[in-house]
């Protein structure tokens, strides 16, 4: 009674608000975009160490990140930790959102006009065959 799944919806932004954190626990997955919604909505998150996401968090600084997230007793740790202490959660949460900014698309943007500009200067002048600089 306290768990509901739906049906998928349009703009998650409303669940997200009414959340107290994500709890993404996968075995397996390759970034997981829900947790980045979820953090640059100023959610805490709960991952799996071996989710791709977890590669770009630090744990217990805008995350936590389960060793095993087939352990039911480490995870139920972390979420009681974060539902019972406040100023953690509430730490985490505002760390998580700093963290989604640098995964938005005017940070990915500025960092291609960065690289395009560097190899754009690297590159020499061609010479053609018989012909002079």
């Amino acid at each position: 009674s306290r768990v509901e799944f739906l049906a998928p919806v349009q703009d998650v932004r409303i669940f997200y608000a009414a959340a107290d954190l994500l709890v993404a626990p996968s075995l397996e997955d390759s970034f997981n975009l829900p947790v980045l919604e979820a953090m640059s909505c100023g959610l805490p998150v709960v991952v799996s160490s071996r989710a791709g996401v977890s590669d770009w968090l630090v744990n217990a600084e805008d995350s936590v990140i389960l060793k095993d997230p087939e352990n039911a007793r480490e995870l139920s740790e972390a979420i009681r930790m974060l539902a019972s202490n406040s100023s953690v959660r509430e730490a985490i949460a505002a760390s998580a959102r700093q963290t989604a900014k640098k995964f938005s698309w005017a940070a990915h943007a500025s960092e291609l006009r960065k690289l395009m500009a560097k190899a754009m200067l690297a590159k020499s002048p061609c010479t053609l065959p018989g012909k002079s600089a």
